[in-house]
């Protein structure tokens, strides 16, 4: 009988994201790939006035107030600069943690397996 205990994709997801979020840990190029595509997940959720605002419709969709402020920063950052630092995919990797049993579990699997 297989005792194993069986990892969920919300696990595995959160496993990920503490990883990255180790200030410690050197980021891969398909890991910075991977919390980019679950950053914008969210982001594209957010509402138009909140995507230059921040967080003003607490509607359960996009990012919550407290996070949605640093969200808009990072948006301008990637517009300006086209990449966040190391240390901006640590953050965002432990910002994303809170979402991964609620909007996050409803983002599609990649074509292409990332991490």
């Amino acid at each position: 009988m297989n005792t194993a205990p069986t990892t969920t994709r919300a696990d595995a997801m959160l496993k990920f994201l503490l990883r990255c979020a180790d200030k410690g840990h050197s980021l891969h190029q398909q890991e910075k790939e991977a919390i980019r595509r679950a950053y914008l997940f969210i982001w594209n959720r957010q509402l138009n006035d909140e995507k230059s605002l921040g967080t003003v419709h607490h509607n359960g969709i996009g990012f919550n107030g407290q996070d949605g402020k640093f969200a808009v920063s990072l948006s301008a950052g990637w517009a300006k600069y086209g990449s966040w630092t190391d240390n901006q995919y640590h953050a965002v990797s432990k910002m994303l943690k809170k979402y991964v049993n609620t909007q996050l579990s409803e983002m599609p699997e990649p074509t292409a397996r990332i991490a």
